[in-house]
């Protein structure tokens, strides 16, 4: 069944709604007559009703597509910069040597993207730094197995991974782009589909590498 949310704060703003339009329905259930428990009921089912046509009309989904975008080339013309995306993925010692095979190459540059990946309801019990630390204990042990003679340097984002591609491209203008994902997302992954999400939105040359389990 296809979610019918764009994204995840989308749906946990969708339960406090549900949350605060069930709760007067409930107490009138428990405590007041039956008529004002039903007519409160009918009254928080036709809210959410709107509320749930309003995101799924209004939403980025049903909106039209945004245009592609590419930054421009930067420096010489033999310069290449790459950008990886990974997050998870980063204990794989198969992407480890993909990113130092990359930066092998003359004249170009690495930058591993790890977007930390916190629901909303994580933000607000604590989970933000547990999950910035992992990702960046996980980018750290990555980059120490690189070459020190090599170009790859890395940062850790907060914003969701399509936001965070953008938001690095405009400091970062990558070439290329790789999205190292697993075949199957697991509770702290990236989404399978995104590099098909940024070929979507980014015209830039996009490869996956796919991993099925971890193995580091």
């Amino acid at each position: 069944m296809r979610n019918p949310f764009p994204s995840e704060p989308d749906a946990f703003r969708f339960l406090l709604l549900l949350i605060v339009a069930l709760a007067p329905a409930a107490i009138a259930a428990a405590a007041g007559p039956a008529w004002l428990a039903l007519t409160l009921l009918v009254f928080a089912l036709v809210v959410l009703l709107l509320r749930l046509l309003h995101v799924r009309v209004l939403s980025p989904r049903g909106a039209e597509p945004r245009l592609k975008s590419a930054p421009a080339h930067v420096g010489a013309a033999d310069e290449r910069r790459i950008l990886v995306v990974a997050n998870d993925t980063l204990g794989e010692h198969g992407l480890a040597r993909e990113i130092e095979r990359l930066a092998s190459s003359p004249h170009t540059h690495v930058r591993v993207l790890a977007p930390a990946l916190v629901s909303s309801p994580a933000r607000w019990t604590g989970g933000f730094d547990r999950a910035r630390a992992e990702a960046q204990g996980r980018l750290d042990d990555t980059l120490g197995r690189i070459r020190v003679d090599l170009d790859a340097t890395g940062e850790i984002s907060d914003a969701d991974p399509l936001q965070a591609i953008e938001d690095t491209l405009a400091t970062f203008a990558a070439d290329e782009i790789v999205i190292a994902t697993r075949r199957e997302r697991s509770w702290n992954g990236l989404e399978p589909r995104l590099a098909d999400l940024a070929r979507e939105r980014f015209a830039l040359p996009i490869e996956q590498l796919v991993f099925d389990t971890e193995t580091a």
